[in-house]
């Protein structure tokens, strides 16, 4: 199995975003925005989640007390589900 790591730019092209936006879905999501790299067990649990919601119109400390109160097996996609798309 390879594992995928994912830079902020690698988001910004992904999710056609800036890369203020991509901080701030890092920051509202729980990770660190110093980080240099993002597994794709985070992507697909915690930043696609969070664009999501932003685009559902929730704002960043919604977003940020979302992932607060989940604990990530809540957040895991549900085994055999398609999780590699990237849609927005």
């Amino acid at each position: 199995m390879i594992m995928m790591f994912y830079s902020k730019k690698d988001l910004m092209e992904l999710y056609d975003i800036s890369y203020n936006t991509v901080k701030r879905t890092i920051a509202a999501c729980g990770l660190d925005t110093s980080r240099v790299v993002y597994t794709e067990q985070e992507i697909v649990t915690r930043f696609k989640r969070a664009r999501k919601l932003f685009r559902e119109g929730y704002y960043s400390r919604d977003v940020r007390q979302f992932f607060e109160q989940k604990p990530i097996e809540e957040l895991l996609p549900p085994p055999g589900s398609s999780h590699t798309s990237h849609d927005g």
